[in-house]
Formats: C-alpha cells, structure tokens, sequence
C-alpha cells in the first residue's frame, strides 16, 4: 500500500453532448504535469455533461463516449496514472438501455465499474428516464494501490430528499445497499453533478459529513461547475476528514482543481496549497456569482456572444443589465429604451444613466409611431388592457427584430413574483431567450440589488427607491393590481416552495395587510400556467422553481 496517495479533483466546467470537448478537458488537466497526481477524479458523466436528456437516444453520442473512455484507458497507460470517470454505460435486458456509471482506470487497467442504484425523477431531475436503476450484485469498495476506495455517484449519497416542502425518506432500501457498498472503505469518494439552490450548500455539507462520520473515513465530493440551460452548478468540490470537518475546497462557480493528499494507514487526509480552503461568501453573493455564471454559460453554450435587454429605468432591467455587464463584458450588452407617452423622463434618464455607468451601449426607440399605427389598424382604445398590452407587445417586436438583426440573445428581465401571478404580457415582455432573474421573487430583486449597492454605487438611488410600474397607463403602479411586494412574496413562497401547507395562516396574514384575498390570488396563480408554460427558460436558484422543474398541467381543476 502506498504511504500517500495524491488525488486531483477535477472541477470541470463540460459541455453537454459534446464528448471530445470534455475529453479534452481531463486530457489537458492530466498532461499539464500528470505526476502532481496518483489519481484524477471526474465530476458524474463527464463525458456527456449533464443532463444529456434526449441526446443520449442518440446512438453516435453513446459510440463517441465508449470511444472516449478507451481514450481515457490509454491516458491512465501512457502516464502511469489512475482515472476515476463518470460516464453512461450500455446495458441490454428489460428496463432503460442505460447505467449512470463510474469506472476507475490505472495505468491503463479496468480496476473495476460502479453505477449508480438511485435514479432521481423530480424538479429538474429526470434519470429515471433514461437510466436503469443497478439492481445487481452487492457493489463492493474498489482497491486503488492498496486503497479501498468506497465509490458512490450522486444521489445515491441523499438518504433524504427535501421535495416540496416534505422530507422524502422513500429510499431506505438503496441507504441500506449503499451501507453495505461502502463498508470498509478507506476514503469515500463522491462523483456528483450537484445543482446550487439557495441554502443548498449548507445541507450537502450535512449529507456527506454524516456519511463520512458512519464509516469513519474521509470523504472527496467531486461535482462539475458552469450552467446547462436552466441548471447553475456551483462546483465547491470538498475534502472531509473522518469526522465530516472540512479539510479542502475548491473555489465555487469557477473552473478548478483540489489536490489532497491521502494517507491510507492513518485515513488522514489533507489539501495541499495555500487555496486549499477558501473563505465561504454569504448567500447573496452566492446569488449573484450563479445568475452571473449562468448568464455568461448560456451565451457561450449556445454559440452567442451578444444580448440586447429592454431598459425600462426600472429595477429588473437595472439588475439584468448589470449582471450582464459582468457576465459578458459591457462591450457585449446593448440597452434599448422604447418608451411611449406614458414614461416619465425620470425613468428614462435612469435608464439612459445607468448604461452609461456601466459601459453598455444605449439606444433610445419611441415606439409611438408602430403604436399608434397598430392601434388604428386593430381600432383598440387608447386605454384599458388591451392598450397596455399592445404597448408591451410593440416593445417586444422591436427587440426581437434588433435581436435578429444584431445576432444578440434576448434577455427578459421579468421576475418570479411577476412571472406567478401573470403580471407580464405574453410576446410582449416575456419574448426573449434567456430569464435570468425570473427564479427571484421581487422583494429579492430589490434584496440582491441593494447589495450589490453596498460593494460599490451601481444603481441610481431613484431605481431602487420608486415604486414599481409598468408606466402603460398615466400613474400606473404594480400595486394597483398586486398586494405590496413583501405580503406578495411571503405568500407566493409559502405557495410554490411548500405547496400551500401553511394556507390558514397566509390567508390570515394576506387580509390583515392588503385589500386582496387568498382565494383571489390562488386563482389568479393557477390560471397563468399558460403564460408560465410560455415563457423563456429561466436561471434556478431557488429549490422549487418555475421552467423545467415545474411540470403542471395546463388545463386542469384547482382545490379548494
């Protein structure tokens, strides 16, 4: 047995589907100076990214990774080093065509394959159907120079799962063959492609602490970084001792590499550098690096370099447009204020000046002219909904045609409070390619703005001290038609991330502080699924959210 093994965790940022991409990764990582390391371990699937979804009905995808993996094979040879990769296996018999799997490499020798037993299928997961859960032999600690490594992928670490307000502890059967899987393992080993959420971090910590903890060996989580679609991983792969401390960490929302030494005799394990342990950031930051990382992911990703938002002078727009500039560099980011006879000069100036703080490119285009022009066509009044409607309706034509013209991406800048109660106008302010703020209830919009705020002056102070409004009618103002933000959002989040199990007491607090009713606003919430179902794909922070992760039907009854 050796006297320390060194282990590399690679925090990977892939690209799904594409499988030479991110073989390329690990073959860079490794040929930068293979000897750093014993061992080089990879996040789950890393060869396909995740989630693959519908591409791994592909047959080409599935050859270009059994190829990869034999690449990978000859790697571990040519440098004398070990690999531990995640990757799909084909399996034939009845049930899915497919095994989430892990398999460990050295010196250019299958030491042996581990899959994973328990398929996730809720919010944004969807293994279960593509994968087949392993229901074979008692899957044993793998022997790594000596090491007994106890291998385990994902979800199978989640004894519990905390879906929808409930604690789900359905799984039992799968804690039991995991005991017996790790049972007499000198150091655990983790493959994940962990999601963040807010308060997500502090749990996962938890989780694996206490698997650490029952078998008394140091833990390595390896989990992937960078955004896919709707999904942002935060990465933060971590070493533990054997009491679940944390002794190593990678730095979160970037790509990164954790090296730890391990000592086999004594379990001890150790990171190695001065950055092994970087310092914990609070939960806005936290916010704001994800929507950032999944901004500048989701252009790259899909081949873009550009986006063009809508600015409004208000604080949607001001807070889209500054995580933006961030995310892609100002250069990149084009403003376009499209006001009518209802916006006030104070909003456009806000608009107008805070491009310019920022560094962004600002247009201004009336849209008086195409008003007015489609008004007469359709005979609408020049007030009421429909009005208000057309007006959001010709900004949106105007945005997608600079977005056509210009080859930039559309971002919506409309919110999760909007976006529950159907305050927003289907190809109108919905139209765009990515919502990178509609997983934040408004009264966080306005909390992640104000923080921002504090790390240096960004936003005028009359942006995020005006009250909201959608400015299509003279003195209009979102409260005319919403409770007041806080009371919305206490009980819009009580709604979607609980599933109403506090109803009683929200229609109490709901009519002790607004004119509104709880049934009013249930049934307005219910009735927008068509609107929600429309809308652009959006970037989750929240452990229940709208976009992929919410699958209601359109038409449907509601309980009372």
């Amino acid at each position: 047995m050796s006297a320390h093994l060194r282990i590399c965790i690679l925090q990977l940022n892939p690209l799904v589907g594409d499988v030479q991409h991110n073989l390329s990764q690990i073959r860079r990582a490794i040929e930068k100076d293979p000897r750093r390391a014993d061992l080089y371990v990879t996040p789950e699937l890393a060869l396909v990214g995740y989630s693959p979804r519908d591409l791994l009905s592909l047959p080409e995808l599935l050859a270009a990774e059994a190829a990869a993996l034999e690449e990978l094979s000859h790697l571990s040879e040519q440098h004398g080093v070990g690999i531990l990769v995640g990757h799909t296996e084909t399996r034939s018999g009845p049930g899915k065509p497919l095994h989430n799997a892990a398999t460990l490499f050295d010196t250019g020798l299958c030491l042996g394959r581990i899959r994973k037993r328990r398929m996730p299928y809720y919010d944004i997961f969807e293994e279960e159907r593509f994968f087949e859960s392993y229901e074979g032999e008692e899957q044993r600690p793998l022997v790594f120079r000596g090491a007994k490594l106890g291998i385990f992928i994902c979800e199978d670490a989640w004894n519990e799962v905390r879906r929808y307000g409930k604690n789900d502890a359905g799984f039992s059967p799968y804690a039991e063959l995991l005991d017996k899987q790790l049972v007499g393992s000198d150091l655990l080993v983790n493959l994940s492609a962990s999601p963040y959420a807010i308060g997500k971090i502090s749990r996962r910590h938890e989780t694996f602490a206490l698997h650490a903890q029952t078998h008394a060996a140091p833990l390595i989580f390896a989990s992937c970084v960078g955004a896919q679609d709707e999904i942002v991983f935060d990465g933060g792969c971590f070493a533990t001792d054997a009491e679940g401390r944390i002794v190593a960490r990678a730095a979160r929302f970037v790509e990164a590499e954790l090296i730890v030494e391990f000592s086999p005799n004594a379990r001890r394990l150790r990171g190695l550098g001065a950055e092994n342990l970087p310092s914990e950031v609070g939960e806005w930051e936290r916010v704001r690096q994800a929507l950032t990382l999944g901004i500048s992911d989701y252009v790259r990703k899909t081949g873009f370099k550009k986006v063009v938002l809508g600015m409004s002078g208000g604080i949607d727009s001001a807070l889209v447009a500054a995580l933006a500039c961030e995310a892609l560099g100002p250069e990149n980011v084009l403003g376009l204020s499209l006001p009518s006879r209802f916006n006030s000069s104070e909003t456009k100036n806000d608009a107008r000046s805070l491009c310019k703080k920022l560094g962004m490119e600002f247009r201004e285009l009336s849209i008086e002219a195409l008003l007015g022009s489609a008004s007469a066509t359709l005979a609408v009044k020049e007030s009421g909904l429909t009005y208000e409607n057309l007006q959001s309706r010709s900004r949106g034509l105007l945005l997608m045609t600079v977005s056509a013209q210009e080859s930039r991406l559309l971002l919506s800048t409309g919110n999760k409070s909007e976006l529950a109660m159907g305050y927003a106008t289907l190809y109108g302010d919905m139209c765009g390619a990515l919502a990178p703020i509609a997983d934040l209830y408004k009264s966080e919009v306005f909390g992640l703005c104000y923080w921002m705020q504090l790390r240096g002056e960004i936003f005028p102070r009359s942006i995020l001290e005006r009250a909201p409004s959608a400015e299509l009618a003279l003195g209009q103002k979102d409260q005319d038609s919403l409770p007041d933000y806080a009371v919305l959002d206490t009980v819009l989040a009580d709604l979607i991330e609980n599933q109403n199990l506090n109803r009683e007491a929200n229609q109490k607090f709901l009519s002790s502080c607004s004119n509104h009713t709880f049934e009013r606003l249930t049934r307005v919430f219910h009735a927008m699924e068509y609107k929600r179902f429309q809308a652009p794909p959006l970037l989750k922070v929240h452990a229940r959210s709208f976009g992929s992760a919410w699958r209601m039907p359109l038409a449907k009854g509601v309980l009372r």
